[in-house]
C-alpha cells in the first residue's frame, strides 16, 4: 500500500467562487503531479472520489492530463493559508478513512508516485479579467504551463521583468489572454514560479501565441525584458495540460 510521505500528499481542495477571489494575496494553490498513471483506473478512482467528496464542504479541484502517464490535480486554497491546508487535510483523511477495501485498492493502483508543491497567489503579476470565474476555467481547458526554477539571487529580476513585460503587452494590446502566476512556497527544489496561460482550444493557444509574438518582436524593449526574465532561471519546464471537466469538481456549479 502506498504511504503518504508527508501530510501534504493527502491534500485535495476547498471551494472558490471566482478566480478574482482565488487570486487574492494570501491565497494558495496545491499543485499535485501524478506519474505512472493508469488512465482507466485513475478515471474510475476520481469518479469515485468525486462522488465521495461531493457531500462534504470545500471540494473544488481541477484534473489535468499532460500525457498518458502524467496527470495533475490543481487545488485553490482560498482562505486560511497553511492552516486552511491543514483543515483540508483533516477532512480528506476522514473521508479516506471511510473508503472500502476495494476503493483503497483503486487508490493504490491509479498511479505510482505523487509530488506536491504549495504555491502562493501573485495577483499583481497575473493577467485575469474581472469576470473570470470557475466556469471560465472549464471553458478554457487548455493550459500552457511554464515552471521557472530561478537562480536564488534572481527572484527580484524575474518579478520586475514579468511586471514590465505585462505592461508592454498591455501597451501592444497583446494582453488578451488569461495568465495566472504563483510563487513556490513548499515542495520546490529552488525558488520557483508557476505560470498558467489558459486557452479555449489548441488552435487558440497556437495562433494567439504566434500573433502576440509577432507584435512583440517589433519592440526591442520587450525582447530585452524577455531575455532578462529567461536569464533569471536556471531551468524552465514547459508543457501543455488539458483539463478533464468531467472529472473535475466544483461545489459552486
Amino acid at each position: 500500500m502506498k504511504l503518504f510521505t508527508s501530510a501534504l500528499l493527502a491534500l485535495i481542495t476547498i471551494t472558490f467562487s471566482s478566480v478574482a477571489a482565488q487570486m487574492e494575496e494570501g491565497g494558495l494553490l496545491i499543485w499535485e503531479k501524478y506519474t505512472g498513471t493508469n488512465g482507466p483506473i485513475m478515471t474510475e478512482y476520481f469518479q469515485m472520489a468525486k462522488d465521495k467528496y461531493a457531500p462534504s464542504m470545500g471540494n473544488t479541484y481541477g484534473l489535468y492530463r499532460r500525457s498518458p502517464t502524467i496527470g495533475y490535480r490543481v487545488t485553490p486554497v482560498q482562505t486560511g493559508g497553511l492552516e486552511g491546508v491543514q483543515e483540508i487535510l483533516t477532512v480528506r483523511q476522514e473521508v479516506f478513512g471511510e473508503f472500502t477495501d476495494a476503493e483503497v485498492e483503486l487508490w493504490e493502483d491509479a498511479w505510482t508516485s505523487r509530488e506536491t508543491m504549495i504555491l502562493a497567489n501573485i495577483p499583481d503579476l497575473s493577467l485575469i479579467p474581472d469576470d473570470f470565474g470557475v466556469l471560465s476555467v472549464a471553458d478554457n481547458p487548455f493550459v500552457d504551463v511554464l515552471v521557472y526554477f530561478l537562480k536564488p539571487q534572481e527572484i527580484q529580476t524575474f518579478r520586475e521583468s514579468l511586471a514590465r513585460r505585462n505592461e508592454l503587452d498591455r501597451e501592444l494590446g497583446a494582453d488578451d489572454y488569461i495568465m495566472r502566476v504563483y510563487q513556490g512556497m513548499i515542495g520546490t527544489p529552488s525558488p520557483a514560479f508557476l505560470v498558467m496561460q489558459h486557452y479555449e482550444n489548441m488552435t487558440d493557444l497556437e495562433t494567439g501565441r504566434a500573433r502576440r509574438m509577432q507584435a512583440r518582436q517589433s519592440v526591442p524593449e520587450w525582447m530585452e525584458v524577455q531575455r532578462r526574465l529567461m536569464g533569471s532561471a536556471r531551468e524552465i519546464e514547459r508543457f501543455i495540460l488539458n483539463r478533464n471537466n468531467e472529472l473535475s469538481f466544483s461545489a459552486n456549479r
